[in-house]
């Protein structure tokens, strides 16, 4: 991803999510992924980019603070922190399927429980034949009642919706409390392909490449996207902290020099906060943005406990 594509996928000016396009969608890696469940009145869906700051500059960006943040001392207490795990897969993966990028979120049911949707996305190397699967903790149609149908899978009831040409969904219930969506494209779009994926479901917990393992306390995860974004928000503010894997570091003016966890890092302050930036063994490297009430070790101990996983 570059930074033109971050910031017209994730800034302020990034399109709302809406989850019927699931099922329609072509979507790459680098679009938006509309998962199944990702409901506008469940799931405040968004990763905060301190657009402003970014000036496109050819292959690279620039990075120029506006005016210098007053931080307070900070109150924040930072504990440890679980990111997301994506708990099946296809098991064989097709051939010609690529291993899955995870996207998804955190929202609160009708009980007020806190509970994830998240969508594990196939990509395929003739990019028309994608394969999505879905996890949620409840149905939603996918589709209009006439587009529905009800089948048979190994005895069990499923919905099938054929919602476009070379387009197939189905939904069934696994076990309490999870409720699957399998859409598939392409040579994936039939009713027999869909079942006959619908087969190769398998408990096999994935946990997100991009892994936070400390936070503010009381903070919760927001969102996490293509397997190389993350946003935690607090939900007593609009503050927001987002880790982003990006293909090389930007140029930031004026930085200053810190080590993290032994690495090169570069860090900045901003009219919101904080932007540390840290290089990888790869050539990569992972972007930090962190609000103005942790104070710079915090922001350092938060990115000392960031890891990257194969992608």
């Amino acid at each position: 991803m570059n930074e033109l594509a971050l910031l017209r996928d994730h800034g302020p000016d990034a399109p709302e999510v809406s989850g019927v396009a699931l099922t329609r969608a072509r979507v790459r890696v680098m679009n938006e992924i509309e998962g199944h469940g990702l409901r506008r009145s469940r799931l405040v869906w968004g990763i905060s980019v301190t657009a402003a700051l970014a000036v496109a500059a050819g292959t690279g960006y620039t990075m120029v603070p506006e005016r210098t943040a007053v931080v307070q001392p900070s109150a924040v207490k930072l504990v440890a922190f679980e990111t997301p795990v994506f708990p099946l897969a296809l098991r064989p993966r097709p051939a010609g399927l690529k291993a899955p990028g995870i996207s998804g979120g955190f929202g609160d049911d009708s009980q007020g429980r806190t509970t994830p949707a998240m969508t594990a996305v196939y990509l395929s190397s003739d990019a028309t034949s994608d394969v999505y699967l879905a996890v949620d903790d409840r149905y939603t149609p996918q589709g209009t009642l006439t587009q529905i149908r009800t089948i048979d899978l190994d005895g069990g009831t499923a919905y099938l919706a054929g919602t476009g040409p070379k387009t197939a969904v189905l939904s069934w219930q696994r076990r309490d409390g999870q409720w699957v969506t399998l859409s598939g494209h392409g040579r994936f779009g039939t009713e027999k392909a869909v079942l006959s994926l619908a087969r190769t479901v398998a408990d096999d917990p994935q946990p997100v490449p991009l892994q936070v393992r400390l936070a503010p306390a009381g903070w919760r995860l927001r969102a996490f996207k293509d397997n190389t974004i993350l946003t935690l928000a607090d939900p007593a503010s609009a503050a927001t902290l987002s880790v982003s894997l990006v293909p090389h570091l930007a140029y930031l003016s004026g930085p200053q020099q810190v080590t993290v966890g032994g690495r090169r890092g570069e860090i900045v302050r901003t009219p919101d906060g904080w932007i540390l930036q840290v290089e990888l063994v790869d050539g990569r490297g992972f972007r930090l943005q962190a609000p103005a009430q942790l104070t710079l070790d915090q922001v350092i101990a938060v990115a000392e406990q960031v890891s990257v996983g194969p992608v």
